[in-house]
């Protein structure tokens, strides 16, 4: 039996910060309303007035004061984020009040004892940020007869109310505008205690609470524009609350609007499916993810799944509508579109819906700028908005307004790699040349984590296009280790090597291109790095390979008549080059090669031999061809 001291004796007070973390060794403390007396390694059973205790069995009440600082600090956090009060929370306004209410009453047949029926024990607090809280708690006593619990066990609701205490103090800095506070209140309302049925099944509520902070984390981070750091913190709240469903839609919803990764919004939803089959939301989303990867007949059937669920809503019917355009129905994809428009007039993702539909079904972008225009109007801040817009004036052809829109929905979303490879891709397009600023671009999406192969192989050709060849050599590397047999980067490795003037790196290199694709353009590629190097019998050899497989290049023809005129036969060069202007009138390449071996000639006192290549070629070839312009200028020179 353990002896309770009575409220006059003076002992040693503990300090704020043991009654926090628990005090070490034997002591008594003294309090208006508790007397209680502390054994090491020891756990608080439950907390009750020292009126009601008897002092029999195993009654230690560590922590007993710091149980109910629990409540008053939870409170104070509710009341500090701007919440009147928590009525669900049993209140301890003053520790000076001569009567404390237990976290839990527990009823039993005589109130003159209170037993508890097992020992906690142990309870893990991490008091790193955002870590995962652990518990371990025996089970209650179990009736032996019925194999059902006896008596609910108040005890694992003193514990969770305390870890979900730590939980917040620990993320405390992440609290924006009271909603956690409130979240916390009213999932210890709603399960703790029992007053409500607010988790998913099988959900431990310290674990809900830490994967609903994480979550709330990412959703912060997301609207800061930082998309994989948002990503991150989603599959972070995924794997600490796996039952928590909403964790599982705001990544999906990332991957399917800011990022465009459409097999991996299908595998979260597939998952959150798993989770909860009556969720509309999730086969709305699980619907548009599957229509954006071709899938329109599985799309169609996620939209009839969320109708079912979730009747007259908008945004449902523009999810189904979409489906039903892409499955071949335009008429009644379009009736579905105008009803989910009169539905909600005034919903931007209903109307960003419509603007697709109209874009890329019914082809009439005028009402499909009109929307989006509308969308952006709503949602002035929402990024995939001026993404879709983009797309629009791309059609339009409107280069500029559809670089403005991409430029601004990068800007929302400074971190997503998908917008800044998206820019790039306009940026290194025909209509717009950029190429420097779109390997500028590139980089940025690949230090984002947008690490493709195919977003590498975009910045080697926008760093060759740009004309920096060594920048090139250093990307197309990468992808030949990263694809070895890849023919298309070892040929680009090949090039920029060559265009780099490392001809001898360009020779390997375009060697093991012809043992992996034995083609017409493999074999005039090494010719050229032959060329290069001096060996003009090996790049004749090489050139005479490949038009043995393609005859008709003009280019291979032009590449042979240069070669050729460096070993001396002039002449004959001189028919390997109009042969190449018979193939392709407006090749520049053999033009300047025709030009090269007409000069040769004049330099070899064949000037008559000159004039007439040159009359020949230019009274035979009309071209718009620079090279033919100087012919024409070398053939004024020597008449």
């Amino acid at each position: 039996m353990n002896t309770h001291k009575g409220k006059g004796t003076k002992d040693a007070r503990v300090s704020t910060e043991n009654a926090k973390n628990g005090v070490k060794g034997k002591a008594a403390v003294k309090s208006s309303r508790f007397t209680v007396r502390h054994r090491a390694g020891k756990v608080p059973l439950m907390m009750h007035d020292m009126a009601d205790c008897t002092g029999e069995g195993d009654c230690i009440h560590e922590q007993g004061i710091a149980g109910a600082e629990s409540i008053a600090s939870l409170d104070s956090i509710a009341r500090r984020d701007g919440i009147k009060s928590v009525d669900t929370i049993t209140r301890v306004d003053s520790i000076a009040k001569a009567k404390v209410e237990p976290v839990a009453k527990v009823k039993m047949a005589s109130q003159k004892k209170v037993r508890v029926a097992k020992r906690i024990k142990s309870v893990k607090v991490s008091t790193e940020n955002m870590n995962t809280v652990q518990s371990s708690i025996e089970a209650p006593a179990t009736n032996q007869n019925t194999g059902t619990n006896s008596q609910e066990n108040p005890l694992k609701n003193v514990v969770q109310l305390h870890s979900v205490k730590k939980v917040v103090e620990n993320n405390r800095r992440i609290f924006t505008g009271g909603i956690i506070a409130t979240l916390v209140a009213g999932i210890i309302a709603g399960s703790t205690f029992g007053i409500g049925k607010m988790l998913p099944a099988n959900t431990d509520v310290v674990t809900f609470v830490t994967g609903a902070l994480t979550t709330n984390h990412a959703d912060q981070l997301g609207k800061q524009g930082k998309t994989s750091d948002a990503i991150l913190e989603y599959e972070k709240a995924i794997q600490q609350s796996p039952n928590d469903l909403n964790a599982y839609k705001k990544l999906a919803t990332i991957y399917e609007m800011d990022t465009r990764e459409w097999s991996k919004a299908i595998k979260t939803l597939n998952d959150a499916v798993m989770i909860s089959d009556n969720d509309a939301d999730v086969y709305r989303l699980l619907s548009y993810a599957q229509l954006w990867a071709g899938q329109s007949e599985d799309a169609a059937k996620s939209a009839q799944k969320a109708i079912d669920l979730r009747r007259g809503d908008a945004l449902v019917t523009s999810t189904m509508a979409l489906a039903v355009a892409a499955g071949g129905d335009l008429s009644k994809g379009k009736d579905m579109m105008q009803q989910a428009l009169s539905m909600d007039g005034n919903n931007e993702r209903v109307d960003a819906n419509a603007a697709l539909f109209y874009r890329v079904y019914a082809k009439d972008n005028d009402k499909a700028e009109e929307l989006i225009r509308k969308a952006i109007k709503i949602s002035p801040d929402d990024a995939s908005n001026y993404w879709e817009l983009a797309n629009l004036m791309k059609d339009e052809s409107k280069t500029g307004d559809a670089e403005a829109a991409l430029r601004k929905s990068l800007a929302l979303q400074p971190d997503s790699g998908f917008r800044a490879d998206d820019l790039a891709d306009y940026l290194s397009s025909s209509a717009l040349k950029k190429y420097s600023e779109a390997a500028d671009m590139y980089r940025k999406a690949i230090a984002q984590g947008y690490d493709d192969v195919s977003v590498v192989d975009a910045l080697g050709a926008a760093l060759f296009n740009a004309g920096k060849y060594t920048d090139a050599v250093a990307e197309y590397q990468k992808l030949v280790k990263l694809e070895p047999n890849n023919a298309d980067h070892v040929l680009m490795l090949g090039r920029s090597q060559f265009e780099s003037k490392n001809y001898s790196a360009a020779k390997d290199t375009f060697t093991k291109l012809v043992g992996m694709n034995a083609s017409a353009s493999s074999y005039n590629w090494l010719g050229c790095a032959n060329y290069g190097l001096g060996e003009y019998d090996t790049a004749i050899n090489n050139f005479n390979a490949s038009l043995k497989l393609n005859n008709g290049d003009a280019t291979t023809w032009a590449n042979l008549a240069n070669a050729t005129d460096k070993t001396g036969n002039t002449f004959v060069a001189a028919g390997y080059a109009l042969n190449a202007l018979d193939y392709d009138a407006n090749n520049s390449v053999a033009w300047v090669v025709l030009d090269q071996i007409g000069n040769h000639m004049i330099a070899n006192n064949q000037k008559d031999m000159a004039r007439d290549l040159f009359s020949q070629a230019t009274k035979l070839f009309v071209s718009e061809a620079p090279g033919r312009a100087q012919v024409l200028a070398d053939l004024s020179r020597i008449q």
